[in-house]
């Protein structure tokens, strides 16, 4: 229909009732498979509307993943291929894959038989009672000690805050007088290899981690990164890498922002970000397919640093690069060796600086040009320009290489 009627039948009936999720408009829907299942609550209603805080396990866990996506389901679900030898090549998962099925079946777990509420639950409310109230940590282990006694012996109760949240946020300054209270300098490290092993646990997206090597591309087009010329490098230059098309190319990117930006505190946040691009254009630049690593807060950015805090992310990649992980691709129902590789790095030239530890200020400014630079210093501010050379990079006949 034309514009103008769609929008009379809007202005006369108004919108479908209740629609949260977009998944009307003829494209399947990998979002609704996260937020609605039918397994333990029954009928087709919203997960995060009967129970949010095993929406937010979802959340933390991985993008796409219902209720069915457990291993009840994988042995009550067909194989993608219905080639008659298909059976033969079916796999028992791996017990890390086993594992976290195990974990989705049990994210209801009651706090005891016939409960409506679980232990995450509690914890939660608990913890945003202390929060809203500035509840002392003597209240908060008292109200739980009496709630541990009040229910049956059959409970799965945190006995104290201590065992909720046991990280010590300060540490006394050495030599001091006064009792100052000195916040340690910490990061937060959300490890990569167990999210890359869940990508292919899960019916949703599995498949489409193949997509790089198994869509049609078009001569001279390029509509994803593999069809680039550096993409097909690197599998000619590693063979044993692209042998497996399962394996993972990553890209990782960095920047600051400012927590406080309202005001005028001085507080710098770091997060590293990595996506992995064998997914189809539209969902691998979706925010639920970019994982964040590690996150670096405090006063100042990390700068020089910052190689410290990438430490476990590169201890991490080595061990993917060289070893691998083992992992179960819930599409073919195989366990395979998963490997990944850090294909590029995307970040401003600040932030370019302190990653490659190439230094972008000076004259040898320029990452390409190096020794070969054209910069020079200005007379009267002493500042080194690259004004007008730019040409240097034109042909040499080319008409406007002299103009």
């Amino acid at each position: 229909m034309d514009v103008e009627t769609v929008k009379c039948h809007l202005y006369q009936s108004g919108f479908i009732e209740n629609y949260f999720i977009w998944k009307h408009q003829g494209k399947r829907d990998d979002i609704s498979e996260t937020s609605y299942g039918n397994a333990l609550h029954g009928g087709g209603q919203p997960i995060f509307k009967e129970n949010p805080y095993r929406q937010m396990i979802l959340d933390a866990t991985s993008p796409n993943f219902s209720q069915g996506s457990s291993w009840q389901s994988y042995r009550n679900s067909e194989p993608e291929s219905s080639h008659p030898f298909q059976h033969l090549m079916e796999e028992y998962p791996n017990p890390v894959s086993k594992k976290f099925y195990d974990l989705l079946d049990t994210a209801d777990a009651e706090l005891y038989p016939g409960s409506s509420l679980s232990q995450l639950t509690v914890v939660s409310r608990m913890l945003n009672i202390k929060m809203e109230n500035n509840m002392s940590q003597r209240g908060y282990n008292q109200m739980m000690q009496l709630l541990k006694e009040s229910l049956p012996e059959d409970k799965i109760v945190l006995d104290n805050y201590y065992q909720t949240k046991n990280k010590p946020r300060y540490k006394r300054c050495v030599g001091s007088r006064k009792r100052k209270l000195v916040p340690f300098k910490r990061m937060y490290y959300f490890p990569l290899t167990p999210r890359l092993q869940r990508l292919y646990a899960s019916h949703a997206i599995a498949a489409n981690m193949r997509w790089h090597h198994e869509h049609k591309k078009k001569d001279g087009v390029m509509l994803h990164p593999s069809d680039s010329k550096a993409w097909k490098h690197f599998n000619e230059s590693h063979l044993f890498f692209a042998a497996e098309l399962r394996n993972v190319r990553l890209g990782l990117c960095t920047d600051s922002f400012q927590s406080f930006s309202q005001s005028r505190r001085k507080y710098s946040s770091w997060p590293v970000i990595v996506t992995p691009y064998n997914l189809p254009p539209g969902m691998c630049i979706k925010e639920a397919y970019m994982f964040l690593t590690i996150i670096v807060p405090g006063p100042s950015n990390p700068k020089h640093k910052i190689d410290v805090y990438l430490q476990p992310l590169i201890k991490e990649l080595t061990l993917l690069w060289e070893t691998g992980v083992e992992a179960f691709d819930i599409s073919k129902r195989q366990n395979f060796q998963l490997r990944a590789a850090l294909m590029w790095t995307i970040s401003d030239f600040p932030a370019y600086s302190m990653l490659s530890r190439w230094s972008t200020a000076g004259k040898l400014a320029c990452p390409y040009c190096m020794e070969e630079t054209q910069s020079f210093r200005l007379q009267h501010g002493r500042k080194q320009s690259w004004f007008d050379c730019h040409r240097m990079f034109r042909d040499q006949h080319h008409p406007f290489r002299r103009v």
